[in-house]
């Protein structure tokens, strides 16, 4: 499990799901450590604003294995990463295929460069005019004498 990109380690669910919906996009995922069950981690994906979670399981036989919807046949893996991009084709018993990877490291660069750019602002080179990113909405305000006040959506996708 070690070698995924993203396996977020025991992380607990309000975490898990704080980290999803901070990054939006309907399918994007992560992995974590089950909280109730030991050896046992949690597929994490959201769709339509709700976070889905899928247990995957590591069977006696070395293969692995994702809890998914009812009537869906268990498909057993060779290892976690056939299991994983299995999942990212339609129909496959959950929600939403999965489509954009939520890494640790993602994560924390997103988190610096918040908490940076939330705590001063932002003068460009040349121009008298402040930015300041609003934490909540991740709009950036640009105030210039020259330029009316704007906002410029930012997307947390580019980082």
């Amino acid at each position: 499990m070690e070698e995924l990109s993203v396996y977020h380690k025991a992380i607990g669910k309000e975490e898990g799901e704080r980290r999803l919906g901070q990054d939006g996009r309907e399918g994007c995922y992560l992995i974590r450590n089950s909280e109730t069950m030991p050896g046992v981690y949690c597929l994490c994906v959201l769709c339509k604003g709700f976070v889905y979670t899928y247990r995957l399981r590591l069977e006696v036989d070395g293969s692995w294995t994702a809890d998914t919807a009812d009537g869906v046949e268990k498909r057993h893996f060779r290892n976690i990463a056939n299991l994983i991009l299995a999942l990212q084709k339609p129909d496959q018993g959950i929600a939403i295929p999965l489509y954009f990877p939520v890494t640790p490291d993602r994560w924390s660069l997103a988190q610096k460069i918040r908490a940076e750019v939330t705590e001063k602002h932002i003068y460009f080179p040349g121009e008298k005019c402040g930015c300041l990113l609003a934490t909540d909405s991740l709009h950036l305000v640009h105030r210039s004498a020259a330029v009316a006040d704007a906002a410029i959506h930012i997307s947390w996708n580019n980082i």
